[in-house]
């Protein structure tokens, strides 16, 4: 059966149309594109500066921009950088000047990037290509050393198909390059691997790159990643060897013309491909075509298409079938058109400066990735079994710049990468070409990572994982179950030399799909490469390109010369009580200025407290039946936190702030009281009154309202008071471990509520929700007023003297 193919055609000829307008669109200068390798590490499967970029994008300092299609090139990362720079360099209203937490990023991407930027021509603000060596020749670039110490056999997901024999010793490698103006280079990766019986030389990447204005050719060895996972991916990833391959694409992101410009930058990609002979069609082909758009800064979205067909053995297809077969499908076993048929959907939401209403990071994004495989769904409106890949990235978690925090699941079925025709399925030399998981397989992935020195980073991760295998007859097998914990430290003491030393623990089950077959490994990891300075005999023909990358100091942000009327940290006095009616004047009327993310988040917070409605009543029989001694004796010890214990904190911090001097104690504790009574005042207190909805302990049900009475459940009054004290204490001791410890006890009260019975789940999450954005709220008005008071003028009377000097106070 031939499915309707028209929507597919006239979209295959809008893909190919647009490849070839983007000829016209933009010109770039570098060809070599950012390995998804770690080769100078921080990173532990890519390269560093795909996360750098990322930073930017989701804080808003670029976009919109589409990251979601690897690997990008340097150049391209090198516009990225100077969009940045332009945006901070022009900013009137002064919101960039107050992320000086990426001004580490920013410094180093332009120093990785540099000889790109001189290319750029930052010194003048422009993106225009402003020369470029004729010949740039690098035989050696890198060099790499890589050790492996493990107690049995073991395979490394998201490594380009790195098996590791017990007996590995390690390995040597190196990459080099050559370019030849902007139209040609050459890059070459060759990897010497040594084992106790083994010694194996082979080419892990390497390709020739064209390039024609805006269109990109690439005939050779490379690995691609589509989709917006870090540890996975539904179509492409770096899990399997790199694919040989023919690739065109957009050289960079383009606008398209007319009512296509609303969908921003565009990136778009046909592939082809080959896989190994040794499989039921030796020399299966993959064709695939990926689009991915940003009609807006906060959002990316992508969609790709991947078709496995040909192969020895299989109806052979003439020059003018090969574009058919990614619009035309047949279920006829012997039609050319019987083909693997897999594609995804994508998106991306980046928000950014999200702190005041979600104290955990400064910026976050949020992703999601589906996967179908294209079987039997002409006439259903959703795709059978589609698989799924959520995730959460916080850049800087707890506000710091410095540590990031990923959270990422992924769930598959026994539809993914697996066909009837094709019985090894979706995969490469035994790897699977999209998410190591295969069939029926199930993923949760949580890394962070502290950024201790410039040069000195520690990561740390932890993954559950249930692995099944690719061919169609292992789906009667057991999944393998795994279980790791890892930890990797990587030191750069120069700038040439980078080391990464890393450790994990693996518990295997049910090991090579065998039932009760068990395992654990301990793996131990060193790696070090050496990152040779560009050979300046290898370059031709080079502009001079003096003071190209020019110093960028984005100007102060003025301060009022005026004492303040107020002073914030008075709390026994006429002003206080005016300082908490302009104070909550100022928050109820803040809606009035919020831009889109703003209400975007406010949007999310509302749907996600919706949903904790309708999920109230079976979380609380859930957690009233797991009740026991135990759990009602550790709810006794964090009740106090929820009334006594923070009124009586910030009581003993005033004090002793008055009685020892101390301005930044008596800053917190006077924010602590306002952010209380205003939650408890403004928020909180009317809320119960005009909702009226009734407590579980009243076995009335979750939807019972009584508005216009008191003492009732929504929103939780403890917890919303124990997150506005806490959020308040963070703010003023911005440590990772005040913060932890703040909102951990609070997290505990309003766990402590839902235990005892006395709230929902919902009022506990939106009344932490109103706490934590009253404080943060609090703390930046009060902010203002100190630093303004700080700034006096002072008389000046003498003899022969009179005048005034303004005194400032540090």
């Amino acid at each position: 059966m031939i499915q309707n193919r028209w929507p597919r055609v006239l979209f295959a000829l809008a893909l190919t149309l647009g490849i070839t307008l983007s000829a016209l669109a933009v010109q770039a200068a570098s060809l070599l594109d950012v390995p998804l390798r770690p080769w100078t590490y921080f990173e532990p499967n890519r390269d560093w500066t795909y996360t750098a970029i990322e930073k930017l994008v989701t804080a808003g300092l670029v976009g919109p921009w589409v990251l979601n299609t690897k690997p990008m090139s340097r150049m391209e990362m090198a516009r990225v950088v100077s969009v940045a720079l332009r945006k901070i360099q022009e900013d009137e209203i002064g919101r960039f000047t107050r992320r000086t937490d990426l001004e580490p990023t920013l410094y180093e991407l332009m120093e990785e990037l540099a000889p790109e930027l001189e290319a750029l021509a930052v010194r003048t603000g422009k993106d225009e290509f402003a020369g470029q060596p004729w010949l740039s020749l690098q035989p050696l670039s890198r060099i790499q050393t890589r050790a492996f110490n493990l107690r049995r056999d073991a395979r490394l997901e998201n490594a380009q198909g790195l098996t590791l024999p017990r007996r590995y010793d390690g390995a040597v490698g190196f990459s080099s390059y050559m370019q030849i103006s902007d139209f040609m280079s050459v890059y070459l990766h060759p990897e010497f691997q040594v084992e106790e019986h083994r010694h194996e030389g082979k080419l892990i990447e390497g390709y020739l790159k064209l390039k024609y204005n805006n269109i990109a050719l690439r005939f050779g060895r490379e690995s691609i990643w589509w989709g917006p996972g870090y540890h996975g991916a539904m179509l492409f990833s770096n899990n399997a060897p790199p694919l040989d391959q023919v690739r065109i694409a957009t050289a960079e992101p383009i606008v398209l013309p007319g009512f296509l410009r609303a969908l921003g930058p565009t990136r778009m990609e046909l592939l082809m491909a080959r896989v190994e002979s040794n499989r039921e069609f030796p020399n299966t082909l993959v064709g695939a075509w990926r689009v991915d758009v940003s009609p807006f800064p906060f959002l990316e979205l992508g969609a790709a298409r991947v078709v496995q067909f040909g192969g020895r053995g299989r109806p052979r297809l003439r020059v003018v079938d090969y574009p058919q077969v990614f619009v035309r499908s047949s279920d006829q076993a012997g039609s050319m058109f019987n083909t693997n048929q897999i594609y995804s959907l994508d998106g991306t939401l980046r928000l950014h400066d999200v702190d005041r209403v979600f104290p955990l990071s400064r910026d976050l994004a949020l992703y999601a990735e589906m996967g179908v495989d294209d079987t039997c769904c002409k006439n259903v409106i959703w795709p059978l079994r589609p698989a799924y890949l959520v995730g959460l990235y916080l850049p800087n978690l707890f506000g710091r710049n410095d540590t990031e925090l990923r959270v990422e699941w992924a769930t598959t079925t026994s539809f993914s990468f697996t066909n009837s025709v094709y019985t090894t399925g979706y995969s490469f030399e035994g790897f699977p070409l999209a998410h190591y998981i295969g069939a029926r397989g199930q993923d949760l992935y949580i890394r962070t990572a502290e950024r201790i020195l410039p040069s000195l980073q520690i990561g740390a991760e932890f993954d559950l994982a249930k692995v099944g295998p690719t061919t169609l007859t292992g789906l009667t097998l057991p999944r393998e179950e795994r279980k790791f914990a890892g930890m990797d430290i990587t030191y750069q003491p120069s700038r040439a030399l980078s080391m990464l030393l890393g450790y994990r623990y693996e518990r295997i089950d049910n090991k090579d799909f065998v039932a009760d077959q068990r395992a654990t490994n301990h793996i131990v990891r060193f790696e070090a490469t050496y990152s040779f300075p560009v050979l300046e005999r290898g370059l031709y023909g080079r502009a001079r390109r003096a003071d190209a990358l020019r110093a960028i100091t984005p100007p102060p942000a003025s301060r009022g010369e005026q004492a303040p009327d107020i002073d914030p940290d008075e709390v026994v006095s006429t002003q206080y009580a005016r300082r908490l009616f302009q104070d909550t004047g100022t928050i109820l009327t803040s809606p009035l200025h919020w831009n889109t993310r703003d209400w975007l988040t406010v949007a999310g917070v509302g749907l996600i407290t919706g949903g904790l409605m309708v999920a109230d009543h079976g979380i609380r029989n859930y957690i009233q039946k797991k009740r026991t001694d135990d759990t009602a004796d550790v709810s006794q010890v964090f009740r106090p936190f929820g009334g006594f214990v923070p009124a009586a904190l910030v009581a003993g911090i005033h004090v002793t702030g008055h009685a020892f001097e101390l301005p930044r104690l008596k800053a917190a504790s006077a924010d602590a009281l306002e952010a209380s009574l205003i939650t408890a005042g403004v928020f909180v207190t009317p809320l119960k009154f005009l909702t009226g909805r009734s407590r579980p302990d009243k076995e009335e049900g979750s939807a019972q309202y009584r508005p216009l009475h008191l003492g009732t459940s929504l929103p939780s009054f403890t917890t919303a008071h124990a997150f506005a004290v806490a959020s308040a204490l963070s703010e003023h001791f911005p440590h990772p471990a005040v913060s932890v410890l703040a909102y951990g006890l609070a997290g505990a009260v309003g766990l402590t509520r839902v235990h005892d019975d006395k709230h929902w789940t919902s009022d506990v999450f939106l009344a932490a929700v109103i706490g934590t954005a009253v404080g943060k709220a609090v703390v930046k008005l009060n902010e203002k007023r100190r630093e303004s008071s700080r700034v006096s003028v002072v008389p000046l009377l003498g003899e022969g003297i009179q005048g005034a000097a303004l005194q400032i106070e540090f």
